[in-house]
């Protein structure tokens, strides 16, 4: 009977030592990784992505460590070629299935048509069971340990649009011989002296507005003005000479003009 129990004890030690044993993970153990990203772009001096993290079912062992509060980082690293532009770092909950959206500055304007993202999991719990990096937050070598990578189109920076240098307006039209005259009705204006010569959009010119009038058409039908920068013409008795200073009603020119 003693023996029996003898037995039966050691047997329970045994099985207690296998249970423990099982939620001490091996040394080179791999963690199946679950990030990934899901988009990047990259532009002038600055990159966009967005990781994705999946939620893992890892079993009884690995769920205790993560519940002790253990987070998970992850570093992104974007490269020009073999040259390094940039890089930045995260944090994801193992429990949890989140995404993480980031920008990183360039150091330079890239010089290809593509930018390549790389995404490594630098997390404690992975880096102490498979020691895949050097160390948690370290610059990795180029595509050493990666995850997950994205080639994305590169867009350069453009030339800023300068604006447009001014042109020669109204102050340089020729006055000479111009008078100011006085609309005593309201018209529309054309651009040629012609009745079938209206303006499209049509404009009309109010009574009451002052321009000023360089001479007639060859029929004498016409007055050409000016209205802001552009000339028009209008029928000749819808205006009549201004009698504000400083015309004093000084007679409109009837001088034949182009």
């Amino acid at each position: 009977m003693k023996i029996s129990r003898i037995k039966l004890v050691g047997i329970v030690l045994v099985l207690a030592v296998i249970a423990i044993t099982s939620l001490i993970p091996p040394a080179q153990a791999q963690i199946p990784d679950s990030l990934t990203i899901t988009s990047a772009s990259a532009s002038c001096m600055s990159g966009s992505y967005v990781v994705h993290y999946e939620q893992l079912a890892l079993g009884a062992r690995i769920t205790m460590l993560v519940r002790q509060g253990i987070p998970g980082t992850f570093l992104i690293q974007v490269y020009d070629g073999e040259t390094l532009l940039g890089q930045d770092t995260g944090a994801f909950d193992y429990l949890i299935t989140s995404t993480h959206p980031g920008t990183i500055p360039f150091s330079t304007e890239p010089t290809g048509t593509s930018v390549t993202f790389y995404l490594y999991n630098t997390s404690p719990l992975t880096s102490a069971l498979s020691n895949p990096f050097s160390g948690v937050g370290s610059a990795h070598a180029q595509g050493a340990g990666y995850v997950d990578s994205f080639v994305a189109p590169f867009s350069p920076c453009t030339e800023p649009v300068l604006p447009s240098l001014p042109t020669p307006g109204c102050d340089l039209v020729d006055l000479t011989g111009a008078v100011v005259g006085r609309f005593i009705a309201s018209t529309n204006a054309y651009y040629a002296p012609s009745e079938s010569a209206l303006t499209y959009p049509v404009i009309t010119i109010d009574q009451g507005t002052t321009l000023w009038v360089f001479g007639q058409d060859a029929t004498h039908a016409y007055y050409k003005v000016q209205l802001g920068c552009t000339p028009l013409w209008v029928p000749v008795d819808t205006m009549t000479p201004n009698f504000n200073y400083p015309w004093f009603g000084w007679p409109l020119p009837t001088n034949v003009v182009d």
